[in-house]
């Protein structure tokens, strides 16, 4: 299960509740908070079930762009 970091701080633990295992993707604040395509490309694999993304993210308040900068940012087709 990807999941963009910062976080809160019980997810991790609610993960792996579920029996899955948790991998972070980084972000900073210079691309405010939101995850870069490459980085999640570069987690992604065959095991990978679950892609969270919460809107507005807790800690930092980072909105997930809208549909059109998804596609923008290639994270839709």
């Amino acid at each position: 299960m990807l999941r963009p970091t910062p976080c809160y701080v019980s997810y991790a633990d609610q993960i792996r509740l579920t029996g899955a295992r948790a991998v972070f993707v980084p972000t900073t604040e210079e691309n405010e908070f939101i995850p870069r395509l490459e980085d999640v490309q570069k987690l992604w694999n065959h095991k990978v079930k679950v892609f969270v993304i919460n809107s507005p993210c807790n800690p930092t308040g980072a909105g997930f762009p809208t549909k059109r900068d998804q596609k923008d940012n290639g994270f839709s087709h």
